[in-house]
């Protein structure tokens, strides 16, 4: 593993926290309007039976959602932890953990 000074660590923080702070608010916009796509659009009127196509457009939104919603977070966890931001790594991974878990719901809703 390459072994860092403290200055060299104090140098990748003072770069890295903007894309973070950039990382975390990209997720926070794009996830749950990404969600909220998902679960809005090529869903059948209540009551009635949905089409192939609707099922088929739907599942794809949910994952695409999906996609969105846990790439960021992953990404910023991946950077912190580089960056030995720990707190703000462990922030991130869970933040992951929550946004898997909740697109697998939608995901599951759309099939």
């Amino acid at each position: 593993m390459l072994d860092r000074g403290e200055d060299d660590v104090a140098e990748v923080r003072s770069w890295a926290r903007p894309w973070l702070v950039l990382i975390v608010g990209l997720w926070l916009i794009a996830w749950p309007s990404a969600e909220y796509q998902a679960l809005t659009s090529d869903w059948a009127p209540s009551g009635e039976v949905p089409t192939a196509a609707q099922v088929s457009a739907a599942l794809s939104n949910a994952r695409s959602a999906a996609v969105v919603g846990i790439a960021l977070p992953a990404l910023g966890c991946a950077v912190a932890a580089w960056c030995r931001l720990r707190l703000t790594a462990g922030l991130l991974a869970a933040g992951t953990a929550a946004a898997a878990l909740l697109s697998l719901m939608v995901v599951g809703l759309a099939r």
